[in-house]
C-alpha cells in the first residue's frame, strides 16, 4: 500500500512538471537545474524486477514525457546526446519494442459496459487499456526524443572530445545535475550494435503491411489499411531515425537489418496509407525518403521495386532522391 502510495504521488507530481514544462522555457531550465532530466533517465533506465516493482506504466510514460519537454533545450539535448546517455534511452526504446507493436488499438479500445459496477472482467480490461495507453505514451516520447537527437548530428560535444582525446584529455562532462556520462574514446552517438538493435525496435513500431491469404505481402495487399495503425507522431519520427541511422546508405549493416526485420513492406505500407495534412504528411515524406536510401543498393531497390515502391516512389516526383 505504500509503495503503491510512492508510486501514485510521483505519477501526480510527474504529470504536474511534464504540463508545466509545456512551451515555457523558464520551467523547464529550471526543472533541468533541479535534476528533472537525471531523474527521468534513472526511472526509465530500470530493468527486470526494478523496474517492475517500482515503475509502473504511468510514472514511465511520464518520465518519457518529461525527456521530451525538456528536449527543446539545447543544454538538456546536449546531454541526452552524450555517449552513455543516449545509449539509456536507446535501451528504453528497445525494451519498449517487447511489447510488441500493437500498443494503440488496446489503448484506443472502447471499454466494456457493464451493469455490475464490480464486474472482474470489466475493471481488468479497462485496466489492461490503461496500461496499453501508458506504454504507447511512453514509446510516442521516446521516439520523439530519440528524433530530436538525431536530428542534431553531428552532437554538439563531437568537436570538443575529439580535441580533448586527441591531447590526451578527458573528454569534457555534462555540466547538467545528475547526468552523468562516459569518456571512453570508443564511445560514439550511438554504437554499431546498438544502432543495430535499435534499427529493428524501430521497424516494430510501423504497422505490418497486410497479407494476401498464403501469398504474404503482395502489390495489391501492400497498399490496403493495415490491421492497426500508429499515430503519426510516432511513425514520423520513427522514420526520421531510420533516415538518420542510414546515413545516406542503402547498403551495410543498418540497411540489412531494417530489411531484415521487414522494414520494406512496412516503409511501402505506410507510404500508400498516409497522406493529408501535417504529421502523416510528413511521415508519408519520411517513409519515401527512407525507401529510396534503401533503393541505392540494387537489391534492395529490386525488393522495393517487387511490391510497387519504385512506382510510387516515381508517382510521388522528381523531389525525391531515389
Amino acid at each position: 500500500m505504500e509503495q503503491a502510495g510512492r508510486s501514485e504521488a510521483r505519477s501526480v507530481a510527474l504529470a504536474a512538471l511534464v504540463n508545466a514544462c509545456l512551451h515555457n522555457h523558464s520551467v523547464q531550465k529550471a526543472t533541468l537545474a533541479a535534476g528533472g532530466l537525471a531523474f527521468a533517465l534513472a526511472t526509465l533506465s530500470l530493468e527486470g524486477k526494478d523496474r517492475v516493482l517500482h515503475v509502473p506504466p504511468l510514472v514511465a510514460a511520464r518520465s518519457a514525457g518529461l525527456l521530451a519537454r525538456l528536449s527543446p533545450l539545447p543544454e538538456a539535448l546536449e546531454a541526452m546526446a552524450r555517449p552513455g546517455v543516449v545509449d539509456r534511452i536507446i535501451q528504453a526504446t528497445v525494451r519498449s519494442s517487447t511489447l510488441g507493436g500493437d500498443l494503440y488499438t488496446n489503448a484506443t479500445r472502447a471499454k466494456r459496459v457493464d451493469d455490475a459496477a464490480d464486474d472482474l472482467a470489466a475493471a481488468a480490461e479497462t485496466e489492461a487499456a490503461a496500461t496499453s495507453a501508458a506504454n504507447a505514451a511512453e514509446r510516442e516520447n521516446l521516439v520523439r526524443v530519440l528524433g530530436s537527437i538525431l536530428r542534431s548530428k553531428p552532437p554538439v560535444h563531437t568537436a570538443a572530445c575529439d580535441d580533448a582525446r586527441r591531447l590526451g584529455s578527458p573528454a569534457p562532462s555534462s555540466n547538467v545535475p545528475g547526468v552523468t556520462t562516459t569518456n571512453d574514446g570508443k564511445d560514439k552517438i550511438v554504437t554499431t550494435a546498438r544502432q543495430l538493435k535499435l534499427a529493428e525496435a524501430l521497424i516494430s513500431f510501423l504497422p505490418p503491411a497486410r497479407e494476401d491469404g498464403t501469398e504474404g505481402v503482395t502489390t495489391t495487399s501492400v497498399s490496403l489499411r493495415p490491421k492497426w495503425l500508429a499515430p503519426p507522431a510516432v511513425t514520423g519520427n520513427v522514420c526520421v531515425c531510420l533516415l538518420h541511422l542510414l546515413n545516406g546508405e542503402g547498403s551495410g549493416h543498418i540497411a540489412t537489418q531494417i530489411v531484415d526485420a521487414g522494414g520494406i513492406p512496412r516503409l511501402i505500407s505506410l507510404f500508400a496509407n498516409s497522406g493529408g495534412e501535417g504529421g502523416a504528411l510528413s511521415a508519408r515524406t519520411n517513409a519515401a525518403i527512407c525507401l529510396a536510401k534503401l533503393a541505392r543498393d540494387p537489391m534492395h531497390k529490386q525488393m522495393i521495386a517487387d511490391l510497387r515502391g519504385m512506382e510510387m516512389l516515381v508517382q510521388v516526383g522528381a523531389g525525391l532522391p531515389v
